[in-house]
């Protein structure tokens, strides 16, 4: 090895190099800044842990854990949960509600007028488990509308007595009051099936119809669980981290 100096005013540098192909190359000027690796934050479906995993074996499952929060659909993977450097990567997969559920407003405060209702259900025929059921209830609908016309015309004429009288009227018409849909509840999951009744609420001015199912609510929580719970089994099957449930 041989030493080399060189000296000028404004700098004293010592350098070593190799005696045959070495190089010295010296720049001038500031440095360039050294560079971190920064923390992952990602962001996706419920799966997004476990498919996130299965691209990379340099993660160690004595160091990372898993929360979930049964309520919200959410599983978030933690790893490199003791580095030294806080690089902390974080992969976050949330269980997300299908854009057919919004489109139906079950067990809301939503009300239709007859009309209404008959144009909202011709788009949607392909929701229901059989079309046919669909074809029949708008059928249906129609009917009960020129009845119903009637009826709250001989109410207000003074034929008719109370609104609990017309009410009592027009519920008992002959309309076809429930339906099965079959949409999926979450995004990347089978469809559903679940009874939805018709409700009317009649005035003086009209009838009105609501959309309600108790079966609705309890299939949507027994669903979200049983998602979580399995998503939850094939991570750990992979990744044999420890979990912890958040709410």
């Amino acid at each position: 090895m041989s030493n080399m100096s060189n000296m000028s005013d404004k700098e004293n540098i010592n350098l070593s190099v190799t005696p045959k192909d070495g190089e010295v190359v010296i720049r001038h000027g500031e440095a360039i800044p050294k560079s971190f690796p920064n923390s992952l934050h990602i962001e996706g479906t419920l799966t997004a842990p476990i498919r996130f995993l299965s691209a990379k074996d340099h993660y160690d499952f004595r160091t990372s854990h898993v929360q979930y929060y049964v309520e919200d659909g959410e599983i978030m993977l933690v790893l490199n949960e003791k580095d030294n450097e806080g690089l902390i990567d974080v992969i976050k997969g949330k269980l997300k509600p299908h854009n057919y559920v919004s489109q139906w407003p079950i067990n809301g405060s939503t009300r239709f007028s007859v009309q209404e209702l008959i144009a909202f259900l011709k788009v949607r025929k392909y929701h229901f488990s059989k079309s046919e059921e669909c074809i029949d209830l708008i059928k249906s609908l129609r009917n009960f509308s020129a009845k119903v016309e009637r009826v709250i015309k001989d109410h207000n004429d003074g034929c008719g007595n109370t609104d609990f009288q017309l009410q009592t009227k027009i519920t008992s018409m002959d309309l076809k009051n429930s339906f099965v849909l079959e949409i999926p509840l979450f995004k990347g999951y089978y469809a559903e099936k679940f009874i939805v009744e018709i409700i009317p609420e009649s005035t003086s001015s009209g009838v009105h119809f609501c959309l309600i199912s108790d079966e609705f609510e309890e299939i949507q929580q027994n669903r979200k669980e049983e998602i979580i719970n399995t998503e939850l089994n094939n991570l750990k099957h992979v990744f044999p981290c420890s979990m912890v449930q958040i709410n």
